[in-house]
């Protein structure tokens, strides 16, 4: 009886931290698979003037670090604002697996600072999480310009 509730707690325990990263989804990539970024669609909050907020997990094939020790996954905590589908990062974490385990070899967080959204550009991948969380916020993105 003991051994069979040590296996049913070790058995809950395992899934318990697998679950930790069941909640990414894959929403876009490079061709060649060298950068992918998922999204936590179970973190997406919607927040007033037409802003969701959720993490989003970059992956890359290469180091991206500038200095220091290489960054071959990020995840932040981003605020994207639909109606002129900017995004801005609050929180960031950089780890040295493309599998964004283990220890953070980077860290960065805004504290009291002032809002700093960037704009995508066309047909990037920055512009696909902007628009997949819009999508999944339940806020409006920005009606497509025709040119």
């Amino acid at each position: 009886m003991l051994s069979h509730l040590r296996a049913t707690v070790i058995v809950g325990l395992l899934l318990a931290t697998s679950s930790a990263f069941a909640g990414w989804t894959l929403v876009t990539g490079t061709d060649d698979e060298q950068t992918l970024v998922s999204v936590d669609f179970s973190t997406v909050k919607r927040l007033p003037g037409n802003r969701v907020r959720a993490w989003v997990f970059w992956q890359y094939r290469h180091n991206v670090a500038k200095t220091g020790k290489p960054v071959l996954a990020i995840k932040n905590l981003s605020i994207v604002n639909c109606t002129d589908e900017s995004i801005e990062d609050l929180a960031t974490l950089g780890y040295g697996t493309p599998e964004g385990d283990g220890p953070t070899v980077l860290t960065d967080k805004k504290v009291d600072a002032p809002s700093n959204f960037e704009y995508m550009a066309p047909e990037t991948m920055g512009l696909h999480v902007v628009k997949s969380l819009c999508a999944r916020g339940g806020a409006a993105s920005a009606p497509t310009k025709k040119r």
